[in-house]
């Protein structure tokens, strides 16, 4: 934790935060000082009471449309609430002098979960602070639990660039956590007295940020909240971070994390958001933490944010969910293209394109050669920084704990936080060149839309007669407002969807429809005549940046393309419920191509994908739902049509697909793949409903019958293979290399024309042990060892299978052995000629065969030599990885070895 000299700020400097007249750094400060002041709070409610004091222009102009919204916010933030009105539970004074062992000092702050203050261990004096959560929190459902999760997260990170925590316990009814106190200045301050850092000095302070952040992912935790005030430089020179609002398993952060339900947060924070944590804050993981550093050493070293502010918050918003930032290298002359080009990959709007932050703290060592963190911090403390002459700035600030669940209250009750928690931070919804930002405060909304040009900031109470709107275009009703997109409402829009044949205006209707909808009876509607599109545009390609063109990158994808594209982006939303619905009617009275749209929103639901990224608990998600639903009759009922319309598509789709006999070593058309990946995605999808339901959905008689079709075709088909007569193997070599790295030792071989899906191959491995479809297994053998089969299953479970295989079916080991050895003999003599590079497609099936191998094989120690060799031909040339997969083997068989010698020693 840190020392703090806090003042309250004075009223001239209360009516700046409100008016929006304060830059960036200032504002942050006076906001966090406000989050946690209940004196500064009471005189922001004051003048809240007299809002004619404040200074705002009739017409503001771009730069004032931020101030706008401030304005907007903080008028329906302290709005006084009508109804279940409670006394603030945050003056509740400190029941004792001392803690245990701890003599308390004085107040640092004040958060929603409870108290920080300053202590001093009475025998070590040694100085602490202590967070506290009162008895009153401890009574509440959920509250000690989280606070004792929260414990044992911060006591997990035991890192020297993370603020630490040493000690906890409870007295008389106090629960506490004990934390470092350290002594410094953040960054923000130190960049206020100092301003922008010289290169060398930026890159070490990211360094050591990079280190603490990896130690956080390598746990599991998320921070989201990167920026400069909350790298905390100290005296000795070593990067803190601090504020650690860690996303522990379980939780909804925007429900649970005091900094995202603050304005001041809300606006010191979005410029380091990533965009995807603007969009959904729920769904991001630990590379948006990075996108949060990239842009933090953007501004440490240019002295400005990537995206500027001009315009206000929402065009900022745009900006970063839709633009990538200037190169670093052309807003700052001493930065070499190398180090922009880390900054740019850091700050990827692609997440899976960014580097992990350890990768992060490698890269960028080559640049800190040169700094003197001490020096740095001693300048700052000597500068004074240019504040007002009434109030100067703390010298450094009180870091909150991580995770304060609630806003601060006021005296009075009213909560001056809000807590923007039902629609999310920021539900910003791109519409084309145009954003909309909808807020959700306790009492009310603030919906902020922009076209880049001319702004309209509209305030929404809840049960409200008389909205307040602020902006470009002030808006006075006597009745609850008709809800407004571009000044258009939502018939507007779904007119749009009639007479448009543009697919650019088309995208902008559904989202704007989407937005249009949200709580309101057309909800059902919106997704219907959203997904009734796809009879038109559907196929399983997919622009996943529809808007490119509008940006002049003269993209070549197709209408229906970026069609999917804005179907993908903005369908999720209705889901499941209506969606679930609309998909299922488009699945039944739909065309193909509205079938193939349907079968992909509803795949990429179960599998948890948004926007080409997998989200975990979005695929939990959507499983917990169909298991709630199956439960019920209703419910039940719902998913079996939906299930008996997916195999109504299934065989719908299957005339647009060859025979594979006649397709074999031909190009598929695009209609021909939309159809065959559709029905292999329609399947794969009935099959994770029918998991999700937990038995309380019986499987469809179509999923078995195409389980059978498919079998007997693939084992005609392999029975029917060209066959060297001298040799016994296939006439197409298995080393075929198709894809994949060519040279060295890379690329992959294709799989066989009778090979099966590894899904469909389990399915029927089940279905053979039940005595319902027989094969023989010469063909189950022979495609399991092929190089050229991939499975979607981790090693363990293919490992699983085997044994499973090998267990049930008496000549499936024999078969087994012989395979892997002709394998091996044929890897032998390649390495003996000059066929190194054709190799390294060989180890991932003998990694899961050659366990299994090892411990039955007759000739050990050829098999050692064999293994042996292959292990080291594939790390000279650069495929480390084998070393973990092989090593296990070759240990197998050495065991082996040494036993067989004691026993002929014996």
């Amino acid at each position: 934790m840190i020392a703090t000299t806090s003042q309250c700020l004075s009223t001239t400097e209360l009516k700046k935060l409100l008016e929006g007249q304060l830059d960036a750094d200032a504002f942050e400060s006076a906001s966090e000082h406000v989050d946690r002041c209940s004196r500064c709070q009471a005189s922001i409610e004051e003048i809240s009471e007299s809002p004619q004091s404040l200074n705002f222009s009739k017409d503001p102009d771009p730069l004032e449309n931020e101030s706008a919204c401030q304005f907007a916010i903080h008028r329906l933030l302290v709005a006084k609430p009508t109804v279940n009105t409670t006394a603030s539970q945050g003056d509740e004074s400190l029941p004792l002098q001392q803690l245990g062992p701890y003599r308390i000092l004085g107040n640092l702050g004040r958060g929603g979960m409870g108290t920080v203050c300053l202590a001093e261990h009475v025998r070590l004096k040694r100085r602490c602070a202590i967070k506290l959560l009162p008895p009153a929190r401890v009574a509440q459902p959920g509250w000690l639990e989280r606070f004792e999760r929260e414990m044992a997260a911060v006591a997990s990170l035991e890192h020297p660039g993370i603020v630490r925590a040493n000690d906890a316990g409870t007295e008389a009814g106090w629960h506490y956590l004990v934390m470092e106190y350290l002594d410094g200045l953040d960054l923000a301050r130190v960049m206020r007295a100092v301003g922008k850092l010289a290169v060398p000095d930026a890159c070490e302070v990211i360094r050591q940020t990079s280190l603490a952040l990896a130690h956080v992912h390598g746990s599991g935790l998320i921070h989201r909240d990167i920026k400069p005030s909350n790298l905390m430089l100290t005296r000795s020179g070593t990067v803190k971070l601090l504020d650690l609002g860690l996303v522990l398993a379980g939780d909804d952060p925007l429900s649970c994390d005091d900094r995202l339900t603050t304005v001041g947060h809300l606006m010191g924070t979005l410029p380091a958001m990533s965009p995807e944590q603007l969009m959904d804050s729920r769904r991001v993981d630990a590379s948006a933490d990075v996108y949060s550093l990239g842009a933090t050493l953007y501004r440490l070293i240019s002295g400005r944010w990537p995206f500027s502010s001009d315009g206000g918050i929402a065009t900022r918003v745009l900006a970063i969910t839709s633009e990538s930032p200037p190169p670093l290298a052309t807003v700052h002359p001493d930065v070499d293209q190398q180090l922009s080009a880390l900054v740019d990959a850091m700050m990827s709007r692609h997440s899976k394109h960014r580097p992990s932050a350890d990768r992060v703290a490698d890269k960028i060592q080559a640049w800190t050669s040169e700094a003197n963190l001490k020096a740095l911090i001693r300048r700052a403390e000597s500068t004074q920084p240019a504040d007002d002459d009434d109030a100067p700035a703390p010298r450094s600030i009180a870091v909150m704990s991580a995770n304060d669940n609630t806003p601060p209250r006021s005296r009075g009750g009213k909560s001056l936080a809000g807590g923007f928690r039902a629609f999310g931070l920021l539900a910003a919804v791109m519409l084309l060149a145009t954003v909309v930002i909808q807020i959700r405060a306790d009492h009310g909304n603030v919906v902020v839309t922009t076209d880049g040009k001319e702004t309209q900031v509209e305030v929404i109470p809840d049960d409200a007669t008389e909205p307040d709107a602020v902006g470009t275009k002030p808006a006075v009703a006597e009745t609850k407002p008709e809800r407004l997109y571009l000044g258009k409402n939502f018939q507007h829009w779904m007119d749009v969807f009639q007479r448009e044949q543009q697919i650019e205006a088309i995208g902008q209707a559904m989202r704007a429809v989407e937005l249009l909808s949200r709580g309101e009876p057309q909800r059902a509607e919106a997704a219907k005549v959203t997904l009734q599109l796809g009879n038109e545009y559907g196929t399983r390609y997919v622009d996943e940046t529809p808007d490119n063109r509008l940006e002049g990158s003269g993209g070549s994808s197709s209408n229906p393309e970026r069609f999917m594209g804005y179907l993908t982006e903005v369908f999720p939303f209705y889901l499941p419920e209506p969606g679930l619905i609309e998909i299922d009617r488009q699945l039944a009275s739909g065309n193909d191509k509205a079938k193939i749209a349907a079968i992909m929103v509803l795949e990429k639901y179960m599998d948890g994908v948004y926007n080409g990224t997998y989200y975990d608990e979005r695929k939990k998600s959507a499983s917990q739902y169909i298991a709630n639903l199956a439960k019920t009759d209703t419910g039940a009922r719902q998913l079996r049509n939906l299930l008996d319309h997916l195999g109504s598509s299934f065989e719908s789709l299957d005339k647009h697909v060859r025979k594979r006999a006649s397709r074999t070593g031909s190009i598929l058309s695009s209609g021909e793949y939309d159809a065959i990946a559709s029905r292999k995605a329609a399947w794969d999808t009935a099959i994770d409903l029918i998991t999700a339901s937990k038995s309380n959905i019986d499987p469809p008689a179509w999923i078995a019958k195409h389980v059978v079709d498919a079998v007997r075709t693939a084992v005609a088909e392999y029975e029917a293979r060209p066959v060297d007569p001298v040799t016994g193997e296939d006439m197409v070599s298995p080393t075929q290399n198709t894809f994949g790295m060519m040279g060295g030792m890379g690329g992959y071989p294709a799989p066989p024309d009778w090979a099966i899906d590894p899904n469909i191959l389990m399915a029927a491995l089940e279905m053979r042990r039940e005595g319902r479809l027989p094969f023989p297994n010469e063909f189950v053998v022979a495609l399991i060892t092929h190089p050229g089969f991939r499975w979607h299953f981790g090693l363990d479970e293919q490992i699983a299978t085997l044994d499973g295989l090998v267990k049930d079916e008496p000549n499936a080991l024999n078969l087994v052995l012989t395979a892997v050895d002709k394998h091996l003999q044929k890897l032998d003599s390649m390495l003996e000629g000059s066929e190194h590079h054709s190799i390294g497609y060989s180890y991932p099936m003998l990694a899961f065969t050659g366990r299994l191998y090892a411990a039955h094989v007759a000739d050990i120690e050829t098999a050692i030599q064999r293994f042996e060799k292959l292990q080291s031909a594939l790390k000279a040339n650069g495929f480390s990885g084998s070393n973990d997969l092989l090593q296990p083997i070759i240990e197998i068989l050495k065991q082996r070895f040494n036993e067989a010698q004691k026993s002929s020693d014996n």
